[in-house]
């Protein structure tokens, strides 16, 4: 590992899209992993591996312009607020 915190991880990587069931479905299907959760405006996908991060694809109201939008949720082990 070179640098950064240790222990940190990619917990979920999440996606901004318009629609998230179409969406979660296309990937789930082309990555052959399980629906694990659906929500109203959201589609958990299971995790590829046990290490890995999961995908979830997020309903926003604003259409995409521009670059993909795409963000990662980290989990850091022994941080206090």
């Amino acid at each position: 590992m070179m640098g950064g915190l240790g222990g940190v991880k990619v917990a979920t990587i999440t996606v901004d899209c318009e629609d998230p069931h179409q969406l979660g479905g296309f990937w789930s299907a082309l990555l052959g992993v399980a629906v694990v959760e659906v929500g109203e405006d959201y589609v958990e996908l299971a995790k590829l591996a046990e290490d890995a991060p999961n995908l979830l694809f997020l309903q926003v109201p604003v259409p995409k312009a521009g670059k993909n939008r795409l963000h990662l949720d980290l989990v850091v082990p022994g941080v206090k607020s």
